[in-house]
């Protein structure tokens, strides 16, 4: 997938220098603001195209997710739900003390591992109960995040069905950049340094069922390129404009074979502490 990332990348770069009617080794011998612009243009068309497929399928989709209030039987739980303390038939009050107010699997998956502290309010037969889940429970919730929490008796629960409005799309849009964020920091720090699930190794992934699905990890893989092209290495976007601003400085471009290799080695640096930062932080 991030293959696909990749490809949009260089379709931002392409039509760059198709806007500014020229080719890339010419703009590479101008110094003036252009240059800067085509060294970003593929993480900003990787922006766009990530918040126009987030929107898309917000708005193709709407809400069709139940009112909390509408579980009238609550939720159903794995064995590992049932190993942190949840059962069948509790109803899900606040996460970190956030109201509740639709079930929707993923986003309320996504509330309880990004948190550096977790607890969760349930309501059990009229009882009000407070579960607090740690790094270790995390773990396990992630390993089983396909089949942790479902809606109680789905065929009697009535949905509700809305559109999203301008600053609610925005709101979900930006959720999605933060938790790339801390995918993206998992994959360059180490899972040990990140705050929330801190035990566990790799960032959040759902399976890819059906066509939205496909797209809604296209666009988390678009995010997180993004993301990386913001590391000021050469071969990323931030370490090339810093290569344009040196060659701008000595009023003289480097040799190609001499930039190839340099920005080779800059990708080959963070694939190197990418491994590293998974596997033994």
């Amino acid at each position: 997938m991030i293959l696909i990332a990749i490809v949009f990348q260089n379709i931002g770069k392409f039509l760059c220098l198709k806007v500014f009617n020229t080719k890339r080794t010419y703009i590479r011998s101008q110094w003036h603001w252009k240059r800067f612009v085509y060294e970003f243009s593929g993480t900003l068309f990787l922006l766009l195209v990530s918040f126009t497929i987030c929107t898309a399928l917000n708005l193709y989709y709407g809400k069709p997710y139940p009112t909390n209030d509408s579980l009238t039987y609550g939720v159903e739980f794995s064995e590992t739900g049932e190993r942190i303390g949840f059962k069948d038939g509790d109803q899900l009050v606040t996460i970190n003390g956030k109201e509740v107010k639709f079930f929707n699997r993923r986003e309320l998956l996504i509330d309880l591992l990004l948190e550096d502290e977790t607890y969760v309010d349930i309501e059990r037969n009229g009882t009000a109960i407070r579960l607090t889940i740690s790094d270790e429970q995390k773990k396990a919730i992630l390993e089983d995040r396909d089949e942790f929490m479902n809606i109680r008796f789905i065929d009697k629960v009535h949905l509700t069905f809305e559109n999203y409005g301008i600053f609610e799309l925005l709101q979900k849009f930006y959720k999605n950049i933060n938790t790339t964020i801390e995918s993206a920091r998992i994959l360059t720090i180490g899972s040990s340094t990140v705050q929330g699930y801190k035990k566990v190794k790799g960032p959040i992934a759902f399976e890819m069922t059906n066509f939205p699905s496909f797209l809604g990890i296209l666009q988390l893989n678009c995010l997180l390129l993004m993301i990386l092209n913001l590391i000021p290495l050469p071969g990323l976007d931030a370490g090339n404009a810093i290569i344009a601003f040196l060659e701008q400085r000595r009023e003289k471009v480097y040799a190609s074979k001499k930039l190839f290799t340099i920005r080779l080695l800059g990708i080959g640096v963070l694939i190197a502490w990418i491994v590293i930062s998974v596997f033994l932080f």
